[in-house]
Order: C-alpha cells, then structure tokens, then sequence
C-alpha cells in the first residue's frame, strides 16, 4: 500500500501478486525439503552398541519427525500466504473494476482518474 493522501491509500496489485509468486516458489522449495527429509536415514549398524544403550536410535527418529512436522508446517504457511495475497489482489481489482463501473453507470466518471466518461 503506498499513501496517496492522509485520508486515502492504493494498492499494487503487481506487487501482491509479484510476492505471492515468490512466496509460492518458497512453498516449493520447502515442500522439496519435505520430501528429501522424508527419505533420510541412518543405517540400523551405524549406531553401534553404544549409541543403541544411549537410545540414539530414538532420539534420532523424534529429532526427524519433528523436522519434518516444521517443515511441513512451514509448506503450509508458504503456500496459505501465496493463495491469501493472490485473492486479495483479485479481490481489489474486481473490487476496483465494480467501484468504476458503479461511478461510471450514475455518470459520475472514473474515480481513480478523476475525469468523466
């Protein structure tokens, strides 16, 4: 949003929709994490005797699941924020396209332009 005056504002659309690109690329990324994560492992033998008394094995596995619930968790803001300010730039556009239509069709002109039609 930029300040057009103290009483009013503007939105970028671009710009919404320009972040909610990028932010949809990010969900990518972090759901390509996701699955990567998902496929690690460490061979039964390489905990040894010690590791397996020390019960590594277990607190590998809970270190695991709790990554892999942020990174799905952060997936899933990523992407929530991208489909959010993609509606919200459509919604400011059609809300601005029906304002014109609205001020065009009591013959008061174009709003954002301040001329008439």
């Amino acid at each position: 949003m930029e300040n057009s005056s103290p009483d009013s504002y503007s939105v970028d659309t671009g710009v919404l929709r320009e972040v909610a690109g990028n932010l949809g690329g990010q969900a990518s990324s972090a759901q390509s994490l996701v699955n990567r994560a998902g496929t690690t492992d460490v061979p039964a033998g390489s905990w040894g005797t010690l590791g397996y008394s020390l019960g590594l094995p277990d607190l590998y596995t809970q270190v695991r699941d709790q990554a892999d619930s942020t990174l799905n968790r952060i997936h899933d803001f990523l992407l929530w924020s991208s489909q959010t300010l993609s509606r919200t730039a459509a919604d400011y556009d059609n809300q601005e396209a029906s304002t014109v239509r609205h001020f065009r069709a009591i013959g008061g002109g174009n709003p954002t332009s301040g001329g008439t039609t």
